[in-house]
């Protein structure tokens, strides 16, 4: 990253619901008006449900690590288990190896959502994480050095989530990106969301 203000984040559009059921979703980021971002891998329906209806909840004296380590964790988890998103008694969704991640004030979280509980954990960046995520890393350590600005981070997102797409089964060459800018006290933040279409494919 080209500086410790600049955060992007980058996601392709496959989805999945089982071995044989995938579709192109319009979009695998959730953005939130306070500069929050919500993305995930794995079974695509556990992914929209969080994306569209979990929002955070206010923070109340917590560090922004502890919050996300512990309030975080524990309404994510309530939540499934009230629409269905756990395997709790009568649910039909399998949540097995279902990661969200939620970028939140300059850290990056991680949701592990596995049959009856959420595991949450801090990473460290660059981070990526499905089926083209090794691809996805791969590329974009030898991109990085180009790197200088906003701009040049996203293309370097982009030409990597596309490199991953053409060589990993089950991913798609249509992605998208966003780059977030910290806010300074007092300054106002606008993420910039800009998607990249049909790259490489028609």
């Amino acid at each position: 990253f080209p500086s410790h203000d600049t955060i992007g984040i980058g996601a392709d559009r496959k989805m999945s619901w089982g071995m044989d059921k995938a579709q192109n979703a319009d979009s695998k980021l959730y953005q939130r008006k306070d500069g929050t971002v919500l993305t995930g891998t794995g079974r695509g329906s556990v992914i929209q449900l969080v994306g569209e209806a979990f929002h955070l909840p206010k923070r109340k004296r917590q560090t922004v690590r502890e919050f996300l380590l512990t309030t975080v964790r524990e309404k994510l988890e309530e939540f499934l288990y009230k629409n269905g998103g756990l395997n709790v008694q009568g649910s039909q969704v399998d949540t097995t190896h279902t990661d969200i991640l939620i970028v939140h004030e300059g850290e990056l979280a991680e949701y592990n959502i596995d049959k009856e509980a959420v595991e949450a954990g801090l990473l460290s960046l660059p981070y990526t994480a499905g089926c083209g995520g090794a691809l996805t890393l791969g590329s974009f350590s030898i991109l990085q050095g180009g790197i200088t600005d906003a701009a040049t981070l996203e293309e370097s997102m982009r030409v990597a989530l596309r490199i991953a797409g053409e060589h990993s089964p089950g991913c798609s060459v249509e992605n998208d990106v966003i780059i977030i800018h910290k806010e300074k006290p007092n300054d106002k933040n606008s993420p910039k969301k800009r998607n990249s279409r049909r790259v490489g494919k028609s």
